[in-house]
């Protein structure tokens, strides 16, 4: 269970480089914590596709600086204007080779959700 959320201002953010991944055209940008904000992670560089602004690929460092593990997203779909969503990740460690792959069957924008949906019961029986 999370035990806190990291928020945007959380990090801070470095312009790489452009690049293309699968012919898109992308924008590299590297994401490092913020002082005083401890995550697993060192950094992250993340393709962000420069027309629809979705994250195509992640790879994220631990903090020596070694590259642990990627988040490759695909089968992008949009599901309501301007909003895109990826149909598959795949994320792979880089330390085991072992990966899992998310499949989203059905995805919705602006849901009704019950308000109990997110208690504090339901959530620990997530666990």
């Amino acid at each position: 269970l999370l035990t806190k959320i990291l928020r945007l201002e959380d990090w801070r953010y470095k312009l790489l480089r452009k690049e293309k991944v699968g012919g898109r055209p992308c924008w590299v940008i590297e994401s490092r914590p913020a002082p005083g904000h401890e995550t697993s992670y060192g950094k992250t560089n993340t393709w962000i596709h420069t027309k629809t602004y979705v994250a195509l690929k992640t790879l994220f460092f631990d903090k020596k600086g070694r590259k642990i593990k990627t988040v490759v997203s695909t089968g992008f779909k949009q599901v309501h204007p301007g909003i895109w969503r990826p149909r598959v990740q795949t994320f792979k460690s880089l330390v085991t080779n072992k990966k899992t792959i998310l499949e989203f069957m059905k995805i919705s924008i602006n849901s009704k959700l019950d308000g109990g949906f997110f208690d504090a019961r339901r959530l620990s029986e997530w666990r």
